[in-house]
């Protein structure tokens, strides 16, 4: 299916999340999502990174993920290159913040 669509694995497991990895319950005939958005886990609670699940913060009232301390915050320090984790930092137009680059 990953071949036919041209999406790689993870997302069609992203998709389909109740697909075995090892695809031993994929049943003919079947409808599987092959397109869409996965909305990310956003961190209402204020807690983000890593240690929580991945949560973002983006699209909370803050909007930066502060990598010592895992909490969510828009104050310069929160959002600086080299504490912030994710979000709006004050380095993405430098830096890097979400694995790609360029």
């Amino acid at each position: 299916m990953s071949q036919r669509y041209s999406i790689t694995n993870d997302v069609l497991f992203k998709l389909n999340p109740s697909l075995a990895h090892d695809c031993t319950n994929v049943q003919p005939e079947t409808e599987y999502c092959v397109k869409g958005f996965v909305e990310p886990l956003r961190a209402f609670d204020g807690k983000c990174g890593p240690p929580n699940n991945n949560a973002t913060c983006v699209g909370t009232d803050n909007q930066c993920c502060n990598s010592q301390t895992w909490t969510c915050g828009s104050s310069t320090e929160d959002c600086a290159p080299g504490t912030c984790y994710e979000g709006v930092c004050d380095g993405d137009l430098i830096y890097s913040t979400d694995g790609t680059c360029g």
